[in-house]
């Protein structure tokens, strides 16, 4: 079986790089399968150390969307694969141009965001099968009308961590972030530097994540004006940002939306408790009694009763161990067999 793999365009540092490349790596012997970006990738670090004989990289360097949708087109009809999964909407287009062409060809629909984020929705009526990284997509999909026995719920793997990072001694409790800096948008650390600012324990904001230099400022700004800056440590983007967490109570997330919300997985592979915005989609499957909380988006009040209860010891989560079993279902191996599986028996 031969599948084309596409997406338009990646900066090389963010979740969906981390969960493609775990589908390279582990792509089974009877499958080839091309790995298409008309736009290439910003940074080429990411994807290194990928060579197996059934994998192929097709990075190309088109900016503009017109020729990106063309490329796109052009490389399906010339290799005439079984099925190809795209993660972007508008690559629907082209992909229905070049059925035309490839008989039988499978369009297979792979949104990483929730689809209340994602333009030309209704492009995705005329896809074959569906991959959903939550449950919350999945009821999206439901919501357009998409019939459910072509809806897949696969979620996102993540290796479990060989060892747990240990929680801070000392009255000053460490809690990280791990993602793309946006002060608004997606990410929303705006309401993350909201929250803490009411938080009444002695505490350190590990930030590890890349972002514009002008939503660092405005971050800092807010920060300097909610008097927090002395509470807040930038790391920056790192490759390996598990191994570079020495130690950690408890890690946070804001977001107003996302698709799976990798690094809550991660942070609880770790076994790291969570507290995280009930946003859709995506934290609602990750996080359980034993490894977190959510709170209601926007709910600065009740963000800050948890986060002020987990210091008091009022807030109780499972023990690393417990924290890091919690979540097995995500784990590489169980997601890699189920994800090729489903692919496999639609060809």
């Amino acid at each position: 079986m031969k599948i084309v793999l596409t997406y338009p365009f990646l900066t090389g540092k963010g979740g969906m790089e981390t969960v493609i490349k775990k589908i390279l790596l582990n792509v089974p012997s009877t499958i080839q399968l091309d790995f298409l970006l008309p736009g290439g990738s910003k940074d080429e670090s990411w994807i290194k150390g990928i060579s197996r004989n059934n994998v192929k990289l097709v990075f190309h360097d088109f900016s503009n969307p017109v020729s990106i949708l063309y490329d796109t087109f052009s490389y399906v009809r010339k290799e005439k694969p079984d099925a190809v999964i795209t993660m972007n909407n508008l690559q629907i287009i082209p992909l229905l141009a070049a059925r035309s062409f490839v008989k039988n060809m499978k369009i297979i629909s792979w949104n990483h965001f929730s689809l209340k984020h994602t333009k030309a929705n209704f492009l995705l009526q005329k896809c074959d099968l569906f991959l959903a990284i939550s449950s919350g997509i999945v009821d999206e999909l439901g919501e357009l009308g998409i019939d459910s026995s072509k809806v897949h719920l696969v979620y996102n793997p993540i290796d479990k961590a060989e060892t747990l990072i240990p929680s801070s001694q000392g009255k000053e409790k460490k809690l990280i972030y791990v993602g793309r800096v946006q002060y608004e948008d997606q990410k929303n650390l705006a309401e993350l530097f909201k929250i803490l600012s009411h938080v009444n324990y002695a505490y350190r904001l590990e930030i590890y994540g890349d972002g514009p230099t002008q939503e660092k400022e405005k971050l800092n700004k807010l920060a300097d004006s909610l008097g927090i800056s002395t509470n807040i440590t930038w790391n920056g983007w790192k490759n390996n940002v598990w191994g570079s967490i020495k130690c950690a109570d408890l890690a946070l997330l804001t977001s107003s939306y996302e698709g799976f919300a990798l690094a809550l997985a991660e942070a609880a592979s770790h076994g790291i408790p969570v507290i995280s915005s009930d946003c859709p989609s995506g934290p609602r499957d990750i996080i359980n009694s034993v490894n977190g909380r959510l709170y209601e988006p926007g709910n600065i009040n009740q963000a800050v009763s948890l986060i002020n209860d987990f210091f008091t010891g009022k807030l109780k989560f499972g023990t690393p161990k417990e924290i890091t079993n919690s979540i097995e279902k995500f784990y590489t191996p169980n997601y890699i067999n189920n994800f090729f599986k489903i692919i496999s028996e639609e060809k």
